[in-house]
């Protein structure tokens, strides 16, 4: 498969991922970031889109503008202090496999299933590693994207989805859905990346899609640093 045709076939098992589910019962957990505008636009942006951070926060930022180009609202969830010790907490005592490295963008994901009403919670699991967001899996040092694929796997989807479940909640990740992967896994890595810039194929289906070059092109910016949690966590749950 060239570029193009990888693209296309990505957006059309997206869909077919998501059209079971009926929208009105739906959340997104939206950045404004390459993936959960793909995932939005594809919904038409009928689900309720959720930005979580702290003031001032990147992703604030970039919600509020991919939000506005693309014609929705974004509803705020805002971190302060007492919430993040609240949390964080919570997870380290319900959750012991969990990692400081990984608690960052946990807390992301778990402020947004403790805060909103709908049962289903639309996510972006499973891009980076699948679609070679990450700038070490751009990096030719690293031949493939196998051993993040099996921690996904293996260790995060199933401790997202136990979160949710307790919570009363069921997680929606269409990048991770069995056929979205073996399709992406099965494009060559040279299709995914050129050695400078990853996600290709998913920036390609951006545009297919219609979505603003803005956001085509917006660089990669992990979950714990976009919302402000991660500089939280050094100042506060690391001594």
């Amino acid at each position: 498969m060239n570029l193009e045709s990888s693209a296309r076939l990505i957006i059309e098992t997206l869909r077919d991922s998501l059209s079971g589910y009926d929208m009105s019962q739906c959340a997104i957990s939206f950045s404004g970031g390459l993936d959960s505008s793909i995932l939005m636009k594809i919904c038409d942006n009928e689900p309720v889109a959720y930005t979580v951070g702290f003031p001032g926060s990147r992703d604030f930022e970039n919600s509020e503008r991919a939000s506005s180009m693309m014609g929705f609202t974004t509803w705020k969830i805002l971190l302060s202090d007492d919430i993040m010790k609240k949390y964080a907490k919570e997870l380290v005592a319900g959750y012991p496999d969990i990692t400081i490295g990984e608690l960052g963008y946990e807390l992301v994901l778990y402020t947004i299933l403790k805060n909103v009403k709908q049962e289903y919670i639309i996510v972006g699991q499973g891009a980076d590693e699948l679609f070679y967001g990450y700038k070490r899996l751009i990096n030719s040092d690293f031949p493939d994207n196998a051993a993040h694929i099996k921690t996904l796997l293996d260790k995060t989807l199933p401790r997202e989805s136990r979160m949710a479940s307790d919570l009363g909640k069921e997680l929606v990740a269409p990048f991770s859905d069995m056929r979205t992967m073996n399709i992406a896994m099965s494009i060559d890595r040279s299709i995914h990346t050129d050695g400078q810039n990853g996600k290709l194929v998913l920036r390609r289906a951006a545009r297919i899609l219609g979505l603003p070059e803005e956001i085509c092109s917006v660089e990669k910016k992990a979950a714990q640093y976009g919302s402000g949690t991660s500089r939280w966590l050094k100042k506060n749950f690391m001594d």
